[in-house]
């Protein structure tokens, strides 16, 4: 049983977990390394002189993976259930959700019907504990209260989790009604050019999610809705309030917000080659749609080329650039 289980003891679950996995070639990880930030912090400031010392923050390490099967094949996944369940700990059950999680929403989906047997399977796999919880006879009815609302709080964090890519046009049903009318004053510190402004008004109702607020604000921008970052009354939006309104999130009428580009360590990764060295299906038609946008009777000019370059990095490339010229010289 894992009622006492540390949050050390945890971490080396996960690791040996990842680990063995890994081996298998079952997922990949990759670890991003803390980012140390530098602090100079004054003493005695009000008397004659003033003294100084530096020291440095340093942010956990973010970690990374891939699932390359079907989840619940993956060895030992069975031990992030019980815990969930069994663990007294809050921050051990707080981990082990989210990693959980993780595993049935950072696989490499080749196809939408892989996708939506990932979700059947977590669906069936959640259903299977709720019935053990219901049926056992080795739990009391305060631990069985404990468990369904561990439960709970796993699928509202896989809902979250979900829609961190967006919301896929679903509304809750606070979202059905328009609600208010809302005018926002966006500042625009993504991509500033002649056909972007700096600042600009959006005109929207209070029933407008996260998400579909970063897609308008995008096209704006000439930028994709999941590289905008959005900061209202010095708040950061997270990803897992893309499926919350603005009125949920009580943003009011004439409120200021930034938008800026992610750090690209925060922009999630797509797998772009099958298990058979193939591109996937949705890199396919990615690619397939640059081309078309940028391409004239089937064909890309340095002009066009030095165009997506410019979309892609908002430089100021023109056709004579060294990188368009190499480009052309290599491959045309």
């Amino acid at each position: 049983k894992f009622t006492h289980l540390t949050l050390e003891a945890f971490q080396c679950i996960q690791n040996y977990f990842l680990m063995i996995n890994e081996k298998d070639q079952l997922l990949t990880k990759h670890v991003i390394p803390a980012k140390s930030y530098g602090y100079t912090s004054y003493s005695n400031v009000s008397g004659p002189s003033y003294s100084n010392y530096s020291f440095t923050k340093k942010q956990e390490e973010k970690l990374e993976f891939k699932v390359h099967t079907h989840p619940g094949e993956l060895k030992g996944i069975n031990l992030f259930w019980k815990i969930i369940l069994e663990a007294s700990e809050n921050e051990v059950v707080a981990r082990s959700i989210d990693f959980l999680n993780k595993l049935y929403s950072q696989v490499s989906i080749e196809s939408e019907p892989q996708a939506t047997d990932v979700i059947a399977s977590f669906i069936n796999a959640f259903l299977d504990r709720l019935e053990e919880i219901e049926k056992s006879e080795k739990y009391n009815e305060e631990e069985r209260a404990v468990m369904l609302n561990r439960m709970i709080l796993l699928v509202k964090d896989m809902i979250d989790e979900s829609e961190k890519r967006g919301t896929g046009g679903l509304k809750s049903h606070s979202a059905l009604l328009k609600g208010d009318a809302l005018i926002l004053n966006i500042t625009n510190n993504i991509n500033t050019t002649n056909k972007t402004p700096k600042k600009f008004e959006l005109r929207v109702f209070s029933n407008t999610t996260i998400w579909e607020l970063k897609r308008i604000i995008g096209q704006k921008v000439e930028a994709s809705a999941e590289v905008v970052r959005l900061i209202s009354a010095g708040k950061e939006l997270k990803e897992n309030d893309n499926g919350k309104t603005l009125g949920e999130l009580r943003i009011k009428n004439k409120s200021i917000m930034l938008a800026s580009k992610k750090a690209m360590d925060d922009i999630p990764k797509e797998t772009l080659m099958t298990s058979k060295k193939e591109l996937t299906p949705k890199a396919y038609e990615i690619f397939n749609e640059w081309f078309d946008k940028y391409s004239a009777d089937n064909k890309m000019t340095p002009s066009t080329c030095a165009e997506f370059v410019r979309s892609c990095t908002n430089d100021s490339c023109k056709p004579d650039d060294r990188r368009v010229i190499e480009l052309f010289k290599s491959y045309d």
